[in-house]
């Protein structure tokens, strides 16, 4: 990556943990920081939040294993708002949730315009007055 200059003084300032995700036959998640980054403590339970959001039992992390304890089919309400188009997009239908389950990951592309989603926040509050 970048390793000199101004650009690599920002680089240095970011908040961030780049890392690859790889998905066992049984449904694991295995996480690697990508050369250069490390998972760094405070993304960990973040992590661990949205693995068990989507649908992991385990997740095999660079320091330790952890064992996660299934969430119900539906967890909450999932919203987004479109970067490029400003469509917003929510669900918590069981449908979507079994989807997302059997993806591992929420959707990664707006159906409107086809450009890119950012992560989807969810409100488990708002599905329990609605279920």
């Amino acid at each position: 990556m970048i390793s000199r200059g101004p650009a690599a003084m920002q680089l240095g300032r970011v908040r961030a943990s780049l890392l690859d995700f790889y998905i066992t036959e049984s449904d694991e998640l295995i996480v690697e920081p990508v050369s250069g980054s490390s998972l760094r403590e405070e993304h960990v339970e973040i992590l661990i939040a949205w693995a068990r959001t989507v649908g992991y039992e385990r997740i095999w992390l660079p320091d330790q294993v952890v064992d996660i304890e299934a969430e119900p089919a539906i967890v909450g309400v999932a919203k987004v708002n479109c970067r490029t188009c400003g469509a917003h997009w929510e669900d918590s239908s069981t449908d979507f949730w079994l989807k997302v389950r059997d993806n591992g990951f929420f959707p990664a592309s707006c159906p409107a315009c086809g450009d890119s989603l950012p992560e989807m926040t969810v409100d488990a509050e708002q599905a329990r007055l609605t279920h």
